[in-house]
């Protein structure tokens, strides 16, 4: 049935995936990933969200499809045990509240909202793709990982440092310096390249 909401309140230990037709998926306790490799999906184009009201844990993949919906992480990410790989497939906003902390960020569908850190974005052995219309970088982003790279698709408000272990660092549209002065970082003797394809302005 079409717009069924799965809601979950209580701490939860997340070994198995969860689907809806185009419900909202809602985690309003502490959450930890577990057994393997997650995915939840509201559907590809509807209009469900995914929310997770408190903290996320656990060190495996985790795969998101809201379509046309938001997905929110208002608690802090990966503290206690940093996610694997996270890949949101589609959606529309993507707001991180607090620290969000995994192997790699991939944002492989392009979002039509706003994607916006409000907390440090790491990613600890891979990449971070955000792939979004609007991007409002409001905490700083760093790639640990040797030759990792950062890529920014969209028009960016950049509010915070990005650094990386030898990657590039690209924004590939029109970027605003906001908040205070910025860094952008590839490591002091290695190759990493810093890119800005649009326009880059900001007192």
């Amino acid at each position: 049935t079409a717009s069924q909401n799965v809601l979950v309140t209580g701490i939860t230990d997340l070994g198995g995936n969860v689907t809806t037709n185009d419900g909202n998926v809602t985690f309003a306790s502490a959450t930890t990933l577990s057994g393997g490799p997650r995915t939840i999906d509201t559907g590809a184009v509807g209009a469900g969200n995914i929310l997770f009201s408190s903290t996320l844990d656990g060190g495996h993949h985790l795969t998101l499809t809201a379509g046309s919906g938001d997905i929110t992480f208002i608690g802090e990410v990966g503290f206690i045990a940093p996610l694997g790989a996270v890949t949101i497939n589609a959606a529309n906003d993507v707001t991180m509240v607090d620290a969000f902390t995994a192997a790699s960020l991939n944002q492989a569908v392009a979002g039509a909202g706003t994607f916006q850190n409000n907390g440090v974005l790491t990613a600890t052995t891979g990449g971070v793709t955000i792939n979004s219309s609007l991007v409002d970088i409001n905490a700083n982003i760093v790639a640990s990982g040797t030759l990792q790279a950062v890529l920014v698709t969209g028009t960016t408000d950049l509010g915070g440092n990005v650094t990386t272990n030898n990657g590039n660092v690209t924004f590939a549209s029109a970027t605003t310096l906001s908040g205070g002065a910025r860094t952008i970082t590839t490591g002091a003797a290695g190759g990493g390249d810093i890119n800005f394809f649009g326009t880059l302005d900001g007192t």
